[in-house]
């Protein structure tokens, strides 16, 4: 437990048998995995026919591997799914955050993906996952085979309503805080998640969220990436402008897709899991 990035011992141990008590709900049958990399060791919820295709999953700022539950269902069916606890976020991998400029994440999902004996691996990620998703396409093309980045941080600014919304989770954590944000980012005719509010609660409580930011990919990086890649977003996106994005992607190359989601906000893949779920798994097996 590393007192740089949880508020107390017993805010560690709190969130880590939150933890233990929802992976033993995990909805598919599943391994736990831990492999050493350069930057520390790494968790992974391993799932889906071991033969199929691979499939690593990393979540946003702050999330967890348990985040992927609803979509897994769908998404192990018919692919080999690797859900990561990202490193230095709210999981059980090392505390460890090196800097996002650089090469340092690319190293570690190097690293995840020798361990793990993945020659080549499909990536997808929501939030800072999606912009994980790209640096590893862009750092490692020949590990990649296509990519799947969803509401991706790094193409677009946040917008300041969101921080509104953040601010006060980050400065007074609770139930009404968590709430009100969750309300924020969640379609108005959808109910707000009731797990996030309980899970997010207890991660902001007791975790420490990094003030560090990924830098916003330029052109040219984002062009220098050959994987094919489906950017999804909610169509009801409200922590980035979503004309803004699709301006952006119209000056990509080919290999480069935009799709929003129907009804749909930030956390598209619990406000829609089975059409996610489905989009993804259909990018995989056919590209398009």
């Amino acid at each position: 437990m590393s007192k740089t990035i949880y508020k107390s011992s017993e805010g560690y141990t709190a969130l880590m048998a939150f933890y233990d008590a929802h992976l033993k709900r995990w909805p598919v049958p599943y391994e736990c995995l831990t492999v050493p990399t350069r930057h520390g060791e790494t968790h992974v919820i391993a799932g889906g026919p071991p033969d199929a295709p691979p499939l690593v999953l990393m979540r946003g700022a702050g999330g967890n591997a348990l985040l992927w539950a609803p979509a897994i269902v769908h998404l192990s069916r018919d692919l080999r799914t690797y859900a990561l606890d990202v490193i230095g976020e709210s999981g059980k991998s090392a505390p460890t955050r090196p800097s996002y400029k650089g090469p340092a994440y690319g190293e570690w999902l190097v690293d995840v993906f020798d361990a793990l004996k993945i020659e080549r691996a499909n990536v997808a990620g929501t939030s800072r996952g999606g912009w994980l998703t790209l640096k590893i396409a862009h750092f490692a093309p020949e590990r990649v085979r296509r990519i799947v980045p969803m509401c991706a941080q790094g193409i677009a600014p946040i917008s300041l309503k969101f921080f509104r919304y953040m601010l006060p989770v980050l400065a007074y954590p609770s139930r009404k805080t968590v709430t009100r944000l969750l309300r924020f980012l969640t379609p108005s005719n959808l109910p707000v998640h009731e797990y996030l509010v309980e899970e997010r609660t207890i991660v902001y409580k007791s975790f420490r969220q990094s003030w560090m930011r990924p830098p916003m990919f330029t052109d040219d990086e984002l062009r220098q990436i050959s994987a094919p890649t489906l950017l999804l977003y909610g169509e009801q996106e409200v922590v980035y402008d979503l004309n803004a994005i699709r301006k952006r992607v119209a000056r990509l190359p080919a290999n480069f897709h935009i799709e929003a989601v129907p009804n749909a906000g930030h956390i598209l893949d619990h406000d829609q899991p089975e059409a996610v779920s489905a989009r993804i798994a259909k990018f995989i097996r056919d590209g398009t």
